[in-house]
């Protein structure tokens, strides 16, 4: 069986090139499944790139605090890359 580190979902709208009403939300990493305000409120309103992209991942990652389980030992967590 196989089970999620984590999880990560988005939705944006696009105006153009300009990422609207962006949703950005975490699994995995909480109790229940979590927005990352962080996250979306670096792309909001901007045209993505790559770097863009990358920033808005450390954000989202920072918008929770994932605990140690029986399959993810915690020291795991900082080596996640978060693009």
């Amino acid at each position: 069986m196989d089970l999620a580190v984590a999880g990560a979902a988005a939705q944006v709208s696009l105006e153009g090139e300009v990422l609207r009403d962006v949703r950005i939300v975490l699994s995995a990493v909480a109790p229940r499944a979590l927005r990352a305000p962080a996250g979306e409120a670096v792309i909001e309103g901007r045209t993505p790139d790559e770097a863009l992209l990358h920033e808005a991942g450390r954000c989202a990652a920072g918008d929770c605090s994932p605990k140690a389980d029986l399959i993810v030992p915690l020291e795991w967590t900082p080596q996640v890359d978060y693009a």
